[in-house]
C-alpha cells in the first residue's frame, strides 16, 4: 500500500524525442553555448521555443519494451509467465515548451535521471536493451523495472514540472517485494534553470526543518497505525507543487514488503522562513 499525503497536478500527454548525438554535461548556465546552438527562439513570439527537427526525433505514441530473462528456467519452475521479466518504459517528451530556453539541458537532465548518463541515442539504446536483451551504455536495469516519466500541469506559470517514477519487482513471479522511488523535476522559467534543493531551501540540511517534517511523519503514521522511522537528516528528494513541498522519505515506514515511500507534504506558509528569496519570488510569496 502506498501512503500518499498530498499530491497535486493533472497528468497531460505529450511526446518523446531522442537525445542529440553528443553527450553533454548537464549545466544550468543559461548562457551555455551548446544550448544556444541547439534551440531556436521565435522572436515574434518570445515565449515559444522551437527544437530543430534534425536534432530531435518525435515519437507519437508510448513504446513498451519487454526483456526476456532466464528466470524460471530451473527445475521445478514450469510456469511460462515466470520465465519472462517485464520492463516497461513510458517516456513522453514535449518538443515545444513555452518559455524554456534551455530545452537541451532540461532534456539531458531527465535522461541522466533515467539512464544514469546522457543518452546519445535513445531509440537505439531502447531497441538494443529492451528488444534484444543487450547491455548498452544506457543500461543495465533489473528485469521487472518499470519507469514512467510524465509532465505535470502546474498552475504556476513559472514552472515546467515532471514526475519520474521507478518500480522494481524484486520478488520474481510472486511480486512479493516491490521497490518504488519518485522524483520531481521542476524547471523555473523565471530564472531559466532546473531547481535543485539548494535553490529551494536556504539550508538544504536544516535540522529545524527536519523537526518540522518529523512532526508531520508522526501525524501521518499515527493515522495509519504503522511502525515508522523518524528522519535524522533532510530527505534527498523534494517535489515542488503549487501549494507546498513534498519530501520523499523511502525509509520512514517499517516492516513493509512493498518498498513504500512516505510522501510528506508541507504547505509553503509553514516553511516560509526556510525558503530562498529567489524561490519565494517564483511562487509569488514576495
Amino acid at each position: 500500500m502506498r501512503h500518499k499525503v498530498f499530491f497535486t497536478g493533472i497528468l497531460i500527454s505529450f511526446v518523446l524525442s531522442s537525445c542529440n548525438n553528443t553527450t553533454k554535461k548537464v549545466d544550468n548556465n543559461p548562457t551555455n553555448d551548446s544550448a544556444a546552438s541547439i534551440v531556436l527562439v521565435d522572436k515574434s513570439t518570445p515565449e515559444k521555443v522551437v527544437a530543430q527537427p534534425d536534432r530531435f526525433v518525435t515519437y507519437k505514441k508510448t513504446e513498451r519494451y519487454h526483456l526476456n530473462t532466464e528466470w524460471g528456467t530451473g527445475e521445478g519452475q514450469e510456469d511460462p509467465s515466470y520465465n519472462v521479466g517485464h520492463k516497461s518504459l513510458d517516456l513522453q517528451w514535449p518538443v515545444f515548451l513555452n518559455g524554456v530556453t534551455q530545452l537541451p539541458i532540461l532534456q539531458d537532465h531527465l535522461m541522466i535521471l533515467i539512464f544514469g548518463k546522457s543518452c546519445p541515442d535513445i531509440q537505439s539504446a531502447m531497441a538494443e536493451y529492451w528488444n534484444l536483451g543487450m547491455i548498452d551504455e544506457c543500461g543495465p536495469y533489473d528485469p521487472g523495472e518499470e519507469i514512467t516519466l510524465k509532465r505535470v500541469k502546474s498552475n504556476n506559470p513559472n514552472f515546467v514540472q515532471f514526475i519520474l517514477k521507478r518500480m522494481v519487482n524484486w520478488g520474481g513471479g510472486t511480486g512479493a517485494s516491490i521497490e518504488t522511488s519518485t522524483k520531481g523535476i521542476t524547471y523555473d522559467k523565471r530564472v531559466q534553470k532546473i531547481l535543485r534543493k539548494k535553490d529551494i531551501l536556504k539550508n538544504p540540511h536544516s535540522y529545524q526543518l527536519v523537526q518540522v517534517l518529523n512532526q508531520e511523519i508522526k501525524k501521518i503514521m499515527t493515522t495509519y497505525h504503522e511502525e515508522y522511522n523518524l528522519l535524522t537528516k533532510m530527505p534527498n528528494d523534494v517535489i515542488v507543487s503549487d501549494k507546498g513541498l513534498t519530501f520523499m522519505c523511502p525509509e520512514c515506514i517499517q516492516y513493509t514488503a512493498q518498498g513504500d515511500e512516505l510522501e510528506v507534504f508541507v504547505p509553503y506558509f509553514r516553511i516560509a522562513n526556510y525558503l530562498t528569496n529567489d524561490f519565494k519570488q517564483s511562487i509569488n510569496m514576495q
